[in-house]
């Protein structure tokens, strides 16, 4: 490495004319600098440890954003203290959207914020335990209270209406307000003991009225199936006071009284198949005849095998009739009283089976019509039991306009003396 430094001055002239100094180089000085090679041996630093200790401190601090204070639940709005989510109320509780007070389970719903008292699920009202109870004192399921809210109405089971019923689909609503215990299915009115039954004091299925014991009768203190009337014993009887099956009046849907017998049509008749009034015997037709096969009236002995017109069999009255023991008319089978029947001790119009009272039945012991099953009290059903109308099932009511039969009517009525 070398630089250079040069040095030189100008022509300098003092004094006019006189002293002189010419231009010259003064310094002209060449520098080199150098230095032998020279080597570095590797150096090496030691680890050197190193450490801190100490505290750090954070000054409390409030974000007011969300402000959850402790509380036994969750989203609790009650009064007092609840456990549980989104109860509201008086509460007192536990349970998840309950209102009202000591109320747990779920969405209950108490008709007052300080009244309660239930469990369950999604039930209205107080002193309630079960699923979908609408009322006061009530437990089981969807049990509906009539009472005003507030009063006990103390129902327990299943699908009940009114007060003070226990059992499955039992109602009183409409009926006698002096309330006795129904026990059994799908019972409407008081005291009834069985399936399906309207009115009051019932024992069996499917009957609609009072004080009726069996299966599908209409009118009251009936005693056997399909039965319409009052005060009949047996099967498939229309009218009051007959005893036996398949007794009717003198057409069809007109009402026999008093008949004894089997398939008597007409009233007073004693035997089976007479076909008039008071009547003794087998297959007679008209008025006080005793014998069998006799035809006119107040006639005694034994006449043809079958008296009527057009008949085919054996002791057969009336006209059209195939079979034994029919009265009535084109009928086929055995103790048809009717018309157009086909079976067994059938009193209405065009009933194929056995001790039907209505009209158009396919089935057994059918007390309405247009019916396709057994016990129907009803009309246009289909299954058995059913004392309502237009129903597919078993052992359904129907509406309130098809409860009871009054006297003196035709449809979903009680009959009146000469009347279906």
């Amino acid at each position: 490495m070398g630089f250079q430094v040069p040095g030189s001055i100008d022509a300098i002239t003092l004094f006019p004319g006189g002293l002189t100094f010419p231009a010259n180089s003064l310094l002209n000085l060449d520098v080199f600098v150098g230095t032998p090679g020279a080597t570095i041996p590797a150096i090496t630093f030691p680890e050197i440890p190193a450490n801190a200790d100490g505290e750090l401190y954070v000054i409390a601090g409030n974000i007011p954003l969300i402000n959850i204070p402790p509380t036994p639940g969750i989203g609790n709005t009650t009064t007092v203290p609840s456990s549980g989510f989104f109860n509201t109320g008086a509460g007192g509780g536990s349970g998840f959207g309950n209102f009202g007070a000591n109320m747990s389970g779920w969405w209950n719903q108490a008709h007052t914020a300080l009244a309660g008292a239930g469990s369950g699920i999604a039930n209205v009202g107080t002193l309630h335990s079960g699923v979908l109870n609408l009322g006061s004192g009530l437990s089981g399921i969807y049990n509906t209270s009539t009472l005003p809210l507030g009063t006990p109405a103390l129902v327990s089971g299943l699908g009940n209406v009114g007060d003070h019923l226990s059992g499955l689909l039992a109602s009183n609503v409409g009926q006698n307000p002096i309330t006795i215990v129904n026990i059994g299915l799908a019972n409407v009115g008081n005291g009834n003991v069985g399936l399906g039954n309207i009115g009051n004091l019932n024992l069996g299925a499917a009957n609609i009225g009072d004080v009726n014991l069996g299966f599908g009768n209409i009118g009251d203190v009936n005693l056997g199936f399909g039965n319409i009337g009052g005060g009949n014993v047996g099967f498939g009887n229309i009218g009051d006071a007959n005893f036996g099956f398949g007794n009717s009046g003198l057409a069809a849907g007109l009402a026999g009284m008093g008949n004894i017998g089997l398939g008597n049509a007409g009233s007073g008749n004693v035997g089976w198949a007479n076909m008039g009034l008071g009547n003794i015997g087998f297959g007679n037709t008209g008025t006080n005849n005793l014998g069998i096969g006799l035809t006119g009236d107040n006639q005694s002995g034994i006449g043809g095998l079958n008296s009527g017109t057009g008949n085919i069999g054996l002791f057969n009255s009336g006209t059209g009739n195939i079979g034994f023991f029919n009265s009535g008319t084109a009928n086929f089978g055995l103790f048809n009283s009717g018309s157009y029947n086909t079976g067994i001790g059938n009193s209405g119009v065009a009933s194929t089976g056995l001790v039907n009272a209505g009209g158009f039945n396919t089935g057994v012991a059918n007390a309405g019509s247009y019916n396709t099953g057994s016990f129907n009290a009803g009309d246009t059903n289909t299954g058995g039991f059913n004392p309502g109308s237009t129903n597919t099932g078993w052992f359904n009511t129907g509406n309130a306009q098809h409860r009871r039969r009054q006297r003196g009517q035709c449809q979903h009525r009680r009959p009146h003396h000469g009347q279906l």
